[in-house]
């Protein structure tokens, strides 16, 4: 963050989505990730469905595989409920994602 603004992706739930947003629905809130370093460290450690859609989300915009301004979330009152759960608790999510 730099001069007080917040530079992480948003993150909005339900609506239409515009051309500018990924888009994550309640079937890819499930899939759990795998673990990539032996190590543990905290950018690998397997995470909860929500936070490892997130997570790939993330990582596929990082390398130029996809380009989006901000998420929109498709998905019933359980799954966004775990989304905002990982946009809260999870270390790797919080720092990358804000609900917005």
């Amino acid at each position: 963050m730099t001069n007080g603004s917040d530079d992480r992706i948003p993150v909005v739930f339900g609506g239409k989505a515009g051309p500018d947003e990924a888009v994550l629905e309640g079937a890819q809130l499930g899939e759990a990730g795998v673990a990539g370093h032996p190590i543990g460290c905290s950018c690998c450690t397997p995470r909860e469905g929500a936070a490892a859609a997130l997570r790939r989300l993330f990582l596929a915009r990082a390398r130029g595989e996809r380009e989006f301004a901000r998420v929109r979330v498709h998905a019933s009152p359980a799954d966004e409920a775990r989304v905002r759960a990982a946009l809260a608790g999870d270390v790797f999510v919080a720092g990358r994602f804000r609900a917005g």
